[in-house]
């Protein structure tokens, strides 16, 4: 980079945000040489680290940064290292500072949420660290995404379903519905361990809603593996799924496969998968009608005069739907009304408000 890029002035690692004072602080001396900040650290944050000028009810809480799988098409563990799961006192006092700026709601993210503490405890901690937060009394709802399913325990569920805090939703990539494309992903598990954890998801938390998301085009992925992708989605009918068409990464083994499948190939398919999923979604959502929903509010409509928008348990901000609902009062972002559902729009949900 510095070879490229002879003007950089500071290289700072993706594990060292902590340090950012202190380097902004060397930047006002005359430094002649490039400042280097990149070795390893335990965490993106000191304990004690507080984040500013936070807008809306939602904010995201990264309990870890870097990744042990070996996907072979993903270049993340080459860019971010190997897995660093924050401390859980660091992520208590954020998470303490974010709720009395007004957030209610908390996304936990990271490249496997599921897999916290591992490294840091050698224990899994994220059901640990789920009680602490929902002992937070501004917070309203806590979400779990990017759950990478090995690590999705029977403890894990069984708190999604006793704490009224966290959402009954769960977003887990899983990339595939084929044991073959799943294995040529570096991916652990085959169709039918898929196929049994979802069952158990289901049995334990009733009502979850879940996220996916799925690749196309993956090198060598025939028609036939193509259709056990479709499949498995008409099988599992998810909530929501993202679909993505295989992008070649330098340096990742996908990228060394022979058989790369044609672009227009993955387009088709993409375009194939996502009707499928539109369908599923939409008929889902038509379950809604004549329900109520707790909804976060999140502002008044932009184009809709009298309504406001928010999102239900069902639904992560940016990805998902939203819910739409006329009222005649006056509400504010982070405030969480009582919905009856009388319209469906797709992806979205539309209402009115009730007691």
């Amino acid at each position: 980079l510095l070879e490229e890029l002879p003007e950089i002035d500071v290289l700072l690692g993706v594990g060292q945000l902590g340090r950012l004072k202190e380097v902004l602080d060397l930047l006002n001396q005359d430094i002649q040489t490039p400042l280097v900040f990149v070795e390893e650290s335990p965490g993106d944050a000191d304990p004690g680290t507080t984040r500013w000028g936070v807008t809306g009810p939602t904010a995201y809480l990264k309990v870890a940064d870097g990744c042990d799988n070996r996907c072979t098409y993903c270049v993340i563990p080459q860019v971010k290292g190997p897995y660093r799961s924050r401390p859980l006192e660091a992520l208590v006092q954020e998470a303490r500072g974010l709720a009395a700026q007004g957030i209610k709601e908390l996304c936990l993210v990271a490249q496997d949420v599921t897999a916290y503490g591992l490294d840091l405890y050698g224990e899994l901690r994220l059901p640990h660290l789920l009680r602490q937060l929902a002992e937070i009394e501004e917070l309203r709802w806590i979400r779990l995404l990017y759950c990478y399913p090995t690590y999705i325990t029977d403890e894990l569920l069984q708190l999604i379903r006793d704490e009224e805090k966290i959402c009954p939703y769960l977003d887990i990539p899983l990339q595939h519905g084929s044991t073959t494309v799943l294995k040529r992903m570096g991916r652990r598990g085959d169709r039918a361990f898929l196929e049994r954890l979802l069952a158990h998801i289901r049995d334990t938390v009733p009502g979850i809603a879940l996220r996916t998301t799925f690749i196309v085009g993956f090198p060598g992925e025939t028609e036939g593996e193509f259709q056990e992708l479709l499949d498995f989605m008409e099988q599992q009918r998810f909530q929501w799924a993202g679909v993505f068409t295989y992008s070649r990464e330098p340096d990742t083994p996908a990228a060394r496969m022979k058989k790369q499948v044609p672009e227009r190939v993955k387009e088709e398919r993409y375009h194939q998968a996502m009707m499928l999923q539109r369908e599923i979604t939409s008929e889902l959502n038509r379950q809604w009608l004549g329900r109520r929903l707790d909804v976060l509010v999140e502002g008044a409509a932009p184009d809709r005069e009298g309504f406001y928008v928010g999102r239900a348990y069902l639904h992560a901000p940016e990805v998902d739907g939203q819910v739409y609902f006329a009222s005649a009062l006056d509400h504010r972002p982070g405030d969480v009304v009582r919905v009856l559902i009388t319209d469906v729009a797709e992806y979205d949900l539309v209402g009115e408000m009730t007691k």
